[in-house]
């Protein structure tokens, strides 16, 4: 249960985002996940959320169609894809982060952040992936197991064109 002053830090929050349309949680000390909850503040202009201790990715179905100031530069644990909706941002946004993709270094292993949901699009074909592979490596004949990874591969290709452009 939340206590009187998380409440109040709430409410108060509220009160700002509807009034100025920002959040400035900058340097609160603020640890965990970012909140895809942050998609229902539809006015909102400003989210700085820099030096706390955030971890994970970021919300691939992050949609703030009127932010025009965001920053989440020194979450050190902050990592994966900037999802398609923040890639308008300046780097200097992700500053100190794991981050990369949008105005950052393309990422390693290129595939789009999760949309939402329980599962993301990433873990859905990773999924696939782990799947395919599998068959390919152990319940398939040497013929089957080529013509099994072709289709993969060439499944995998149509799913990033569609995804990364």
């Amino acid at each position: 249960m939340a206590s009187s002053r998380q409440r109040r830090a709430v409410l108060l929050l509220v009160v700002v985002v509807l009034v100025a349309g920002a959040v400035d949680l900058s340097g609160n000390r603020l640890t965990g996940g970012v909140s895809p909850e942050f998609s229902r503040l539809a006015s909102l202009t400003t989210l700085n959320l820099d030096r706390n201790g955030f971890n994970g990715t970021l919300p691939g179905n992050l949609m703030l169609p009127k932010l025009a100031q965001f920053n989440v530069s020194y979450n050190g644990q902050l990592g994966g894809a900037v999802p398609a909706s923040l890639t308008g941002m300046p780097a200097s946004a992700f500053l100190g982060t794991a981050l990369c993709g949008g105005p950052l270094a393309p990422c390693a292993n290129p595939s789009p952040p999760s949309p939402g949901g329980s599962k993301g699009v990433r873990e859905e074909e990773e999924d696939r992936r782990e799947i395919c592979h599998e068959k390919c490596n152990c319940r398939m004949r040497p013929e089957e197991t080529q013509s099994c990874r072709a289709k993969f591969q060439n499944r995998l290709a149509a799913f990033n064109r569609h995804h990364m452009n």
